[in-house]
């Protein structure tokens, strides 16, 4: 323990956590409830169209085939993001109550499924990105479809793995993830902090970190190579513009992924690096939004957005999938009027017999009390 760590044990060994904001929290649960209705809505349809063209066999080749698997692939992903904000959302608004949490299994599949979902997430960019330059550099080369989703499903074994090897340590406490009130989150409840949790923190940057940089120079090479065939052509080349504009798409996916993923990996960092000098939570994080705020805002809000704005990127830059989008949601607006106008035209039957109905009983009524004289006057 060095200085700073040992001044700051002497000044405040346990500090107490600031009060927590129930304003924020009302704050963070209303932008998880965005999250939700947005990503649903956006990778839903997303999903729904590049499965269409999966099953086409009109146009469809090998490499299509491949890059719409992924994209499969990342919308799926994107899908089971904002579904696993929903805990989250409700703790929030509740308190930061358990809620679901409170159940030791949901706790531990919620904690394994979002630690495995964002780094899947990058990775399956990573692929996509490198499949998009070896398409463009061998043009004539074969895209072998099933070895890239063999490498990706390999990945996600490799993922759930790590992040299941504290269920064997779990057999004698009957659960390895815990709910903390301060993050909203469950993760792992490490009895000691011993070499295994430092090398899953440093493996936690890692994961994050290095697909940012290959997927990077995978598409500077990807624009160098569309560059030196327009030369060539001397001329605007259709497929050269389309596959320019497909590459800009993916760096764009990306860039958005490191913006929205890089205060995570600040956070990582500082954790780890305070922890290893002997701070505790609470003095580390001793604001407010510190300690209420950052774990959340960095761990899933961010992570959300992010499966936010993937569907956005595809309705600015994909055209058919616009398309697509725009007629989905303008049919279902039209079933909705027309059901609407059902409705009300069967209201305003049901109000016309009530009506004649009406009409018909008082008419009776007064039959039955206007009686006319028999008297014959003479």
């Amino acid at each position: 323990m060095n200085s700073a760590s040992t001044s700051m044990t002497t000044y405040s060994p346990t500090p107490s956590p600031p009060d927590m904001s129930s304003a924020g929290d009302t704050f963070c649960g209303v932008l998880c409830i965005l999250i939700i209705i947005l990503g649903l809505l956006g990778n839903i349809p997303a999903i729904i169209h590049f499965s269409m063209d999966l099953s086409s066999k009109i146009y469809i080749n090998e490499k299509k085939l491949c890059f719409d698997s992924l994209f499969v692939c990342i919308a799926i992903t994107d899908t089971l993001i904002c579904l696993g904000m929903l805990p989250v959302m409700l703790s929030f608004l509740e308190g930061r109550d358990p809620v679901f949490f409170d159940n030791a299994l949901f706790c531990y599949i919620w904690g394994v499924m979002w630690t495995v979902l964002p780094y899947l997430s990058i990775f399956l960019v990573a692929i996509l990105s490198f499949s998009r330059t070896y398409t463009l550099v061998r043009p004539l080369g074969m895209v072998r479809c099933k070895l890239i989703l063999g490498i990706v499903g390999g990945y996600l074994l490799l993922l759930v793995m790590r992040s299941g090897i504290p269920l064997i340590a779990a057999a004698h406490t009957n659960t390895s993830y815990t709910y903390f009130k301060d993050s909203v989150l469950c993760q792992e409840d490490i009895a000691e902090v011993n070499t295994y949790w430092h090398f899953k923190m440093i493996a936690n940057q890692v994961q994050l970190l290095l697909p940012i940089f290959p997927v990077t120079i995978s598409c500077i090479a990807s624009f160098g190579v569309l560059h030196v065939r327009r030369r060539r052509l001397q001329c605007s080349d259709r497929v050269a513009k389309m596959q320019s504009e497909a590459t800009l798409t993916i760096m764009m996916v990306t860039i958005v992924y490191w913006i929205c993923n890089f205060p995570v990996v600040v956070n990582y960092m500082y954790f780890h690096i305070r922890f290893r000098q002997g701070y505790t939570y609470n003095s580390m994080y001793g604001t407010v939004f510190m300690h209420w705020y950052s774990w959340p805002a960095t761990i899933t809000l961010s992570v959300g957005i992010n499966s936010v704005l993937n569907p956005l990127i595809y309705f600015t830059r994909m055209k058919r999938f616009r398309e697509f989008f725009i007629k989905g949601y303008q049919k279902i607006s039209e079933n909705m009027s027309v059901t609407v106008r059902s409705s009300s035209s069967a209201v305003d039957l049901t109000k016309i017999c009530l009506r004649k109905v009406s009409i018909a009983n008082s008419v009776k009524n007064t039959d039955l009390k206007w009686k006319p004289s028999l008297d014959v006057v003479v």
